[in-house]
C-alpha cells in the first residue's frame, strides 16, 4: 500500500483488555509502516498537524485528553477507540473507533463515523425484539467510575438525586435502581428520596431487572444498547449516547421512542469492529479516507 503522509501515534495502554496490537498492525496496513510510534507521555510539539493519533477514551483532567486537545488545536486528526456499544457479538469483541469531534470524548456517539449499508448490522444475525408495550417499573441503571469533573462522559454522585427528582416529576411509576457492580460503594439518591426497590447487582442480572420494566433511565450507560436492542424504551439524561436517535429524555418517560429503530442500528454497526477488522486496516482506512488532514 501507499505510504502516507505523516506518522500515525498510538496512545493506547500495552495491556489486556485493549487491542494495541491489533491496531499496530491495522495502521501498518494503511500505509504508516516504520512511522507508528506507543506514547506514553506527551509534550507540544511531538505530534505535528500531519499525524495521525489514535487514543482511548479522553476522560477530562488526563494526559490523553491534553495530548488530543493539543492536536485538536493544532487541527491534526485524532481518532478516539472504547470498548463497543455492543461489546461481545457471538464470542468476539468489538471495539469503538471515531473520529474525534471538536473537543468532545469521542466516543458513544460523540464522534464522527464512514456509515455504510445495512449489510454489517444483517451479518450480526441478533434478534431485534418488539417494542414493549406494557412494564410496571422504572429501571434506572447508575453507571461506574462516578467522575463530577466529566459530565462529557459519566455522570457523579450528585446525579443520583437529579435523577430521581426528574423521574418523580413525570410519573408515578414504581423506581427500581441498579448500582453498578465496578462501584465500591452504591451511588443511592439522598434524604427523603427512597427507591421503590434498590437491586443487588451480584444477585440479580440485567436481563431479570429488564423483565418488567417499562423504560430504562441512564445518564451515558452502553446499557440503553441492550435495552433498546430488547424492546424496553430507554430516557437519558446525559450528553450524548450511541442510540440517541433512539431514545428521549427524562421529560418523555410517559412518551418514549417506539418508532423504527433499523435505521439508525444500521448506520452505528459501523462505529464498531473486532480484532480481525482492526488488524485487517479497514475501519482506519475508511476513516483515514474520509477525515485525514
Amino acid at each position: 500500500m501507499k505510504k502516507r503522509k505523516g506518522r500515525a501515534f498510538i496512545y493506547v495502554r500495552k495491556t489486556a483488555p485493549y487491542p494495541h496490537f491489533d491496531i499496530w498492525r491495522g495502521l501498518e496496513k494503511c500505509g504508516y509502516g516504520r512511522e507508528i510510534k506507543y506514547l506514553t507521555h506527551f509534550r507540544d510539539g511531538d505530534i505535528m498537524p500531519w499525524d495521525l493519533l489514535v487514543t482511548w477514551t479522553l476522560w477530562r483532567h488526563t494526559t490523553r485528553r491534553n495530548c488530543a486537545d493539543a492536536h485538536t488545536r493544532i487541527r491534526g486528526t485524532t481518532f478516539c477507540m472504547e470498548h463497543g456499544w455492543i461489546k461481545n457479538i457471538h464470542g468476539k469483541e468489538y471495539y469503538q473507533l471515531a473520529v474525534r469531534r471538536g473537543y468532545g470524548p469521542g466516543m458513544n456517539g460523540a464522534g464522527d463515523t464512514v456509515p455504510g449499508d445495512g449489510t454489517r448490522w444483517k451479518s450480526w444475525k441478533l434478534k431485534l425484539e418488539p417494542w414493549r408495550k406494557t412494564g410496571s417499573h422504572v429501571l434506572v441503571c447508575m453507571q461506574r467510575g462516578v467522575r463530577p469533573q466529566d459530565p462529557d462522559i459519566t455522570h457523579g454522585p450528585e446525579w443520583a438525586n437529579i435523577a430521581y427528582d426528574k423521574i418523580k416529576r413525570y410519573t408515578d411509576r414504581p423506581i427500581h435502581w441498579r448500582p453498578h457492580p465496578g462501584n465500591h460503594r452504591p451511588c443511592l439518591p439522598s434524604g427523603d428520596r427512597k427507591p421503590d426497590k434498590i437491586i443487588d447487582p451480584f444477585r440479580e442480572s440485567m436481563a431479570q431487572n429488564l423483565k418488567d420494566a417499562w423504560c430504562v433511565v441512564i445518564y451515558s450507560s452502553t446499557v440503553a444498547n441492550e435495552a433498546i436492542i430488547s424492546g424496553i424504551p430507554v430516557l437519558f439524561d446525559g450528553q450524548s449516547i450511541m442510540l440517541q436517535k433512539l431514545a428521549k429524555r427524562i421529560k418523555h418517560i410517559e412518551d418514549p421512542f417506539v418508532g423504527d429503530r433499523t435505521p439508525e442500528l444500521e448506520k452505528c454497526a459501523w462505529a464498531q469492529w473486532n480484532n480481525a477488522e482492526l488488524s485487517s486496516g479497514l475501519p482506519f482506512k475508511r476513516l483515514l479516507d474520509e477525515y485525514s488532514t
